[in-house]
């Protein structure tokens, strides 16, 4: 014989049953509609012509060289350089009378910046075929990697240092000792800045892996964490390289940008 409380657990137990089936076919049936929002039918293959993205000549391996010429494909020298701008009035203010030591050179964008702003800059870079542009310009630049040219200095002697798309080509054991290398290495009131794609933002997210070289991305949190106990006292993060804004209720305005920089000061 069923009990008045047995009775009543059973029909509260179906109720629930007839919700989470509810729940369940309205999920369903947003989950349709979102991905065949504003396309119409789904076709079953997708197919898009893609235009060539081959260097301008042949490379027999996969090396220094042909990284230079996939860096030509993909970014944008122009709209690089004009990005980093935004860091020339940090390092006016802060390192005007002292070395700027930038770290992961490249084709060199930044460090010509700093040169034609008059502050004394000089940095490193491990792909032989950029340092051997990079010499032949007339730059400062050690072939070496971020460590081991930070070794080279005297401790709490460097103004400035800069990491432009640097960590996230970094394994976290280095990564971790480059930033205790770089509390010791900055002088007091010194400051360092690191950008670093924005993982907030769905495009950025998308296209990050394009690039081989990249190990894993690293949240500003995480890096400031690090510097931190490194002995760096204050920070600031910015975001840049507007992206088309995410809306909603949830939108996180972080997200609407590629690049994060975090901005330490010790």
């Amino acid at each position: 014989m069923i009990s008045v409380a047995d009775g009543i657990l059973f029909m509260f137990q179906r109720r629930i049953e007839r919700v989470a089936l509810g729940l369940r076919q309205s999920v369903r049936n947003l989950a349709r509609r979102v991905v065949g929002l504003g396309t119409g039918p789904v076709e079953p293959t997708l197919r898009i012509v893609s235009q060539r993205l081959e260097p301008t000549r042949r490379f027999d391996e996969a090396g220094d060289d042909l990284y230079v010429a996939f860096e030509d494909v993909f970014y944008d020298a122009t709209v690089v350089a004009s990005l980093m701008r935004q860091y020339l009035p940090v390092l006016e203010s802060s390192a005007a009378s002292g070395l700027i030591v930038d770290l992961g050179v490249g084709r060199g964008e930044f460090l010509e910046m700093l040169l034609d702003a008059g502050l004394d800059a000089q940095g490193c870079e491990i792909n032989a075929a950029e340092h051997s542009v990079l010499a032949s310009r007339g730059l400062r630049v050690a072939l070496a990697d971020a460590s081991r040219h930070l070794e080279t200095f005297d401790d709490d002697s460097i103004a400035a240092i800069t990491a432009i798309q640097v960590v996230e080509h970094l394994r976290p054991e280095y990564l971790l000792d480059l930033l205790h290398l770089i509390g010791r290495k900055l002088r007091t009131g010194g400051v360092v800045i690191i950008e670093t794609p924005n993982m907030l933002n769905c495009l950025v997210q998308q296209n990050f892996w394009l690039d081989v070289s990249h190990i894993r991305p690293y949240p500003p949190e995480t890096l400031q964490f690090y510097l931190q106990n490194a002995g760096l006292t204050e920070f600031e993060v910015w975001y840049s390289a507007p992206q088309p804004p995410v809306t909603g209720p949830e939108a996180d305005g972080r997200s609407n940008y590629g690049n994060v920089t975090l901005v330490g000061h010790k």
